[in-house]
């Protein structure tokens, strides 16, 4: 082997790392390293590594590789049970920002198709970081949270769909047919491989499974997402979308996980190699030169994403402080941004200066998100704290009462909200009010020393009462006047202190549990119990989407 062959894939091999590495140190995403060492192994710096057939080709795996990761992302029963948010949150979610960024982008003397292309890319947010700052935040099972994770499944499947359309248009097929042709392929190879995959493949790694081999597991993953790919390529479609529609066929089924933990290893080094790749293009020196411009094309980009994005869900009927939180975590570029710039540059869709400026104000977004997500953070909580004296406490019937929302009601509160089960905070602390209001609960003041609670619950308002605070003279009041109005009303607590904890048991509530990290499903699983959900359906709701697909990102 020539010596000289190895080295651009050392020099790689050694820039990931380094870029790791460096983003680790400045605390940015993984994705920042990776530019910026990829910028100075490159043409523009020390010229260890020039973009060529070898580097395209490890690009493209990459991507590839990427999609299918997407595709895992988007289960079929996805698009059944998240209906709404998926398509009315997140059409009017791009939409909006679309629409805006395009007037942006004539502005800048863009024509208008690469106006048009521009503005829908810039109007992607990246699920890779979008999804660990949630998870780092803890807000994952908020509603805010929630209805995050719902407009980025919509925009990674948009993504997959512009993609085709580029593709079409490399092929030198133009207008309307083109579109239509293409979204048919996507449609006919969907239902293809989806098919193939349940009738083929899980018999197929059911029989892997039960070889007990753990050197075949590998292969057979490899094999099984390769083939679906060549599959798709063969009805029409490119690699890396039939990898797409591999990861979807696999996000149902049962063995899922087990191919996603075997390929991990060779996703992640192709994918960093791909955003390696893509660093090859950036030019520091003319970056560092033209900064200013850079920061104020970006800065106009997270503004006007961020407050379109909140303008969208206002429209809907979602309160301004969580509207505003949602518009600032989503106010960056995407991942798929670089995918796109790069297939539209192919196809001439896009000149070389356009996407420069796109991929580099995408870049110094995605360094910006944490910064964006504390701002964000910070104005939603003053947004509620403006709003709370003209809020008025929701007044329906049958609901369960959270008193006292600490982190455990945050979890509890979800799963109650994935189950349809109307609830209401009651809180005392308007710190806690007001971070709990800005991330979407429904949680109000109350003392719980005045006889709101059980005023509701003596007119029949309460179907249960979730007892979460640790003073025992406010409890020990708030169960007898419960025990008064309604002997039979379901009473549950949950408490740090051992001591507490045997107060609570003489008090003969319908459960008492210690707190940890468990204790919100031990709660949501009883409380759903005695309001006579079905085993299945409790089963169903306990399994979160979100925590799932923070899992995969991860």
């Amino acid at each position: 082997m020539d010596g000289e062959a190895i080295l651009p894939g050392l020099a790689l091999l050694a820039a990931g790392i380094l870029g790791v590495g460096i983003a680790r140190a400045a605390r940015l995403s993984p994705l920042i390293g990776f530019f910026i060492s990829g910028a100075i192994i490159g043409p523009h710096a020390l010229g260890l590594v020039h973009k060529n057939e070898t580097v395209h080709l490890l690009a493209e795996a990459g991507v590839a590789f990427f999609l299918f990761e997407v595709g895992l992302h988007l289960p079929l029963s996805r698009f059944v049970t998240g209906w709404k948010e998926l398509f009315v949150l997140g059409p009017l979610q791009l939409a909006f920002c679309a629409v805006g960024l395009l007037v942006f982008g004539r502005l800048l003397g863009l024509n208008w198709p690469a106006a048009v292309l521009v503005s829908v890319v810039l109007s992607l947010s990246s699920t890779a970081v979008v999804l660990r700052l949630l998870q780092d935040h803890g807000e994952l099972t908020t509603p805010v949270g929630q209805r995050i994770v719902s407009i980025l499944v919509f925009q990674d499947f948009v993504a997959v769909v512009l993609l085709a359309v580029i593709a079409a248009s490399g092929r030198k097929e133009s207008g309307a047919a083109a579109i239509l042709g293409t979204m048919g392929f996507l449609l006919v190879g969907l239902v293809a491989v989806v098919g193939l995959g349940r009738w083929l493949l899980q018999p197929f790694l059911s029989w892997i499974v039960k070889l007990d081999a753990n050197e075949v597991v590998t292969g057979a993953a490899l094999f099984a997402v390769l083939s679906l790919a060549w599959l798709g390529s063969r009805a029409g479609m490119s690699i890396p979308l039939g990898t797409f529609l591999a990861g979807v066929c696999l996000a149902e089924s049962k063995y899922g996980y087990l191919v996603q933990a075997e390929i991990a290893p060779f996703r992640m080094l192709l994918l960093s190699l791909f955003f390696l790749t893509v660093g090859l293009g950036l030019d520091l020196a003319h970056i560092a030169a033209h900064l200013p411009t850079f920061f104020g094309i970006t800065f106009g980009l997270m503004l006007a994403k961020s407050v379109l994005t909140m303008i969208s869900q206002w429209v809907t009927g979602i309160p301004i402080s969580p509207a505003l939180r949602s518009g600032a975590v989503l106010s960056q570029g995407s991942e798929f941004a670089f995918v796109i710039v790069g297939a539209a540059l192919s196809a001439g869709l896009l000149a070389e200066r356009t996407a420069t400026v796109v991929t580099t104000s995408v870049t110094l977004s995605l360094a910006l998100t944490p910064l964006a997500g504390w701002a964000g953070c910070y104005l939603s909580r003053k947004c509620a704290r403006q709003s709370r004296d003209a809020e008025d406490p929701k007044t329906g019937d049958g609901e369960v009462v959270i008193v006292e929302f600490d982190e455990v009601a945050w979890k509890l509160a979800s799963i109650l909200q994935r189950a349809q089960v109307r609830y209401r905070g009651h809180d005392r602390d308007w710190s806690r009010i007001l971070l709990a209001r800005s991330r979407g609960f429904d949680v109000h003041f109350s003392d719980p020393d005045r006889p709101r609670t059980l005023s509701r619950a003596a007119a029949g308002r309460v179907r249960a009462v979730v007892i979460l605070m640790e003073a025992p003279e406010i409890i020990d009041r708030l169960v007898t006047g419960l025990h008064r109005v309604n002997r039979e009303l379901p009473i549950l607590a949950a408490t740090r202190s051992l001591t507490l904890l045997e107060r609570l048991n003489d008090y003969s509530l319908s459960a008492v549990f210690i707190k940890n990290d468990e204790t919100p499903k031990l709660l949501a699983r009883t409380l759903l119990e005695h309001l006579g959900f079905s085993r299945e359906a409790i089963e169903q709701v306990l399994s979160d989407p979100a925590e799932v697909e923070a899992a995969r990102a991860a």
